[in-house]
């Protein structure tokens, strides 16, 4: 249904300056940053929902672009004549693979560079009604995985599984609240069949002195808490080892062993007895991503077979967490159901399956693991007659702080969680605008 002719498309752009997102006119087909549209691979596609968690998705944005690295589209195929004979139009969803490169974008070529760009932070993101993308970015989502889920790969979940190599059995996991975040770790120790009771998950409220000096791989996924990852590390030791030199003779050298500590945040100060890796996702980690959304979709599959398709009590709550704290440890089933225990001694986790939980419910088919607060709907047009922030670009050195702009209550609710500093995932839907009817009676 197209808008009111009183309406015009809207743009919404975050202000680096002012740490605001602003409300914009957008004009038909309006370029990112430049780019041309027709540009090699570049398709048109629609946004059906475009999410953001606050604050962290500004922390790295460095220009005045539409936000959302987190965007599920819709593009129109159409099908061949088969079977029946009748040509068949199918609508199907996509991930967009946010992190992509100036060569894919065609960008930088006189400078023969090939640097990470991401959209939502170097490129216009996905809180607008459409854009454009090279294919070779566009992700069909797998049948029963729930796309708040996709949303929030990124995080956690993509990262972990991406450096799953490196867990070993003295790995301590740092997230920000364990209630929240534990099944984006759990999937993988699922998938991987790691012993649970070899990793410890912890929080800014499970944490304590006693971890002290104690692991050898710490992933933290808490910025605030690097300084508690770096003192769980066990300190640097040396260990000799005996080697075979060209003539026979062994001799004995020194082999240093340093702690890992992983992160999904950039370090600043580094300690000189660890060693740092920041798990940047980027372009090259396309197939991971698939990998684990294949993951999830095998994990619903096998839940949907071992509880039926009716059993209303079997399925986590959509778009919130699906853990539950229990006192006391248990064995971990072979049931796909998975809830936190930690242990009284150790905060270990173990994963178990529950199939009695009257607070899940069944969904489509499908359930939801990652955590998520809420669901927006979004309309990408305002009306005429509103005043609209039309004295603000894109560019830094013209930003403005006009306080009587024009601000929709989704956006105002947008820019009071960027101010509060807490941390939000919201999912935002793109909505068609109803038509005003106006009658009279003659």
């Amino acid at each position: 249904m197209s808008p009111p002719s009183t309406y015009l498309p809207t743009r919404r752009v975050y202000d680096v300056k002012g740490n605001r997102i602003r409300e914009t006119i957008k004009f038909n087909d309006e370029p990112c940053h430049g780019l041309p549209h027709n540009s090699l691979n570049k398709v048109k596609v629609n946004v059906k929902i475009a999410a953001l968690t606050y604050p962290t998705d500004f922390y790295h944005q460095l220009y005045n672009v539409v936000p959302s690295k987190r965007i599920i589209v819709k593009r129109h195929h159409r099908g061949s004549s088969s079977g029946s004979g009748i040509g068949s139009t199918k609508r199907t969803k996509y991930l967009v693979y946010p992190y992509t490169t100036c060569k894919i974008e065609n960008m930088h070529q006189e400078l023969q560079c090939c640097c990470n760009l991401t959209y939502g932070e170097d490129l216009d993101g996905g809180l607008q009604a459409s854009l454009y993308v090279s294919e070779s970015l566009l992700i069909p989502i797998p049948t029963g995985v729930s796309l708040h889920d996709v949303c929030f790969i990124w995080d956690i979940a993509l990262p972990f599984y991406i450096y799953s190599g490196h867990i070993t059995n003295k790995t301590c996991v740092i997230l920000n609240d364990i209630k929240r975040e534990i099944n984006e770790v759990l999937i993988t120790l699922n998938h991987l069949n790691i012993d649970q009771r070899n990793i410890t998950i912890l929080d800014e409220r499970t944490f304590s002195s006693k971890h002290g000096d104690t692991f050898d791989t710490v992933f933290c996924f808490n910025a605030k808490l690097i300084q508690f990852a770096e003192f769980c590390c066990q300190h640097q030791s040396q260990q000799k080892q005996y080697q075979k030199s060209a003539t026979g003779l062994r001799s004995e050298s020194q082999l240093q062993r340093r702690s890992k500590i992983l992160t999904n945040f950039p370090i600043v100060a580094k300690s000189n007895d660890k060693t740092y890796h920041y798990m940047k996702l980027a372009y090259d980690d396309r197939k991971s991503c698939v990998e684990l959304l294949q993951v999830i979709r095998d994990l619903n599959i096998t839940r949907v077979k071992e509880n039926g398709p009716n059993s209303s009590s079997s399925q986590p709550r959509n778009n919130s967490t699906s853990t539950t704290l229990s006192s006391t440890s248990t064995s971990t089933s072979d049931a796909i159901s998975l809830r936190q225990e930690l242990h009284d001694d150790n905060q270990s986790l173990t994963t178990t399956l529950d199939s009695s939980h009257d607070e899940y419910k069944y969904s489509k088919g499908h359930c939801s693991w990652f955590w998520c607060d809420d669901d927006v709907d979004l309309t990408n047009y305002n009306d005429l007659s509103l005043t609209m922030d039309q004295s603000f670009e894109d560019d830094d050195s013209t930003c403005c702080e006009d306080e009587g702009v024009f601000e929709s209550a989704a956006v105002h609710d947008m820019n009071k969680k960027l101010v509060d500093g807490k941390s939000h995932r919201i999912c935002y839907f793109n909505r068609n605008v109803k038509s005003n009817v106006n009658a009279s009676i003659i």
